[in-house]
C-alpha cells in the first residue's frame, strides 16, 4: 500500500463504528485497510493519532479508539453559522485548528469550508508557520455578514457499500457469526454489497 491517508482512515472508522459504543484498534484497522507492513502500519497509527488529537475519535486505552459524535455537527446550517462567525472574528493568520476550537466544528469541515470560501474570494493565504498554513479572511468577507453556504454534495459515491463492509467485518469479528441474529445482519450487508458490484456490467443490479 502506496500511502494511508486521514480521510481513508476516517472513513473507516464511521463506517465500522456506527455508534460511540463501539470500539476500533490497531489490529482492526490494519485488516480493514489491508495493511501488512511495518512502514504502512506505522502510517495508519500516525493517522489515528492525528484524528485523536483533533477529537474525532476518542482514546479508550493504548490502541483502541471510539468515534466522537460530538465532532460531527448536528445542523448543517448552524454549523456553518458558527465556522463563519469564528472566520470573521479572527485576526489574519489563523490555521484550521484556531477555527475549529472558536467554533467546535470538526477539522475535515473546516477544511473543506474555508477551500470552498478561498475559491470564492472570502478567504486568502497568509504565509505559513513551519508547514501550516495561514489563512485571513478578505475585505469581500467583512463585508458580508449573512453566512455563506457551500453547494451541497461531492458525496462519496460508495459510501453505503464502504460502511456494510466495515459493519460486515465487525459482525465477523465480534460475534459468533452462526448466531441468528448475528447471521441475519451479515447477510444484510452482504447484499448491500452485492447489490452494488454483484452483477456483470451491463446486468441489472441485484435485488432481494
Amino acid at each position: 500500500m502506496s500511502a494511508v491517508t486521514i480521510q481513508q482512515v476516517r472513513d473507516v472508522i464511521r463506517g465500522y463504528c456506527t455508534t460511540s459504543k463501539h470500539r476500533i484498534s490497531h489490529h482492526i484497522m490494519y485488516e480493514l485497510l489491508g495493511v501488512t507492513e511495518t512502514a504502512d502500519r506505522d502510517k495508519v497509527r500516525a493517522r489515528l493519532n492525528d484524528l485523536a488529537r483533533r477529537q474525532e475519535i476518542i482514546r479508550v486505552e493504548p490502541g483502541v479508539f471510539r468515534i466522537n459524535k460530538l465532532a460531527a455537527p448536528v445542523k448543517q446550517g448552524e454549523c456553518y453559522s458558527r465556522l463563519w462567525r469564528a472566520i470573521r472574528a479572527r485576526k489574519p493568520g489563523w490555521d484550521f485548528y484556531d477555527i475549529c476550537q472558536g467554533s467546535r466544528v470538526n477539522y475535515t469541515t473546516v477544511r473543506k469550508y474555508c477551500g470552498w470560501l478561498k475559491g470564492m474570494g472570502l478567504v486568502a493565504a497568509h504565509g505559513r508557520d513551519g508547514n501550516v498554513l495561514k489563512f485571513r479572511a478578505t475585505p469581500k468577507a467583512r463585508q458580508q455578514q449573512q453566512t455563506p453556504f457551500p453547494p451541497s454534495g461531492n458525496k462519496d459515491l460508495f459510501e453505503v457499500e464502504r460502511n456494510a463492509a466495515c459493519r460486515l467485518v465487525r459482525r465477523l469479528m465480534e460475534a459468533a457469526p452462526y448466531q441468528p441474529a448475528i447471521r441475519e445482519k451479515i447477510v444484510k450487508e452482504a447484499k448491500t454489497i452485492l447489490a452494488r458490484f454483484g452483477q456483470a456490467e451491463g446486468e441489472a443490479p441485484y435485488r432481494n
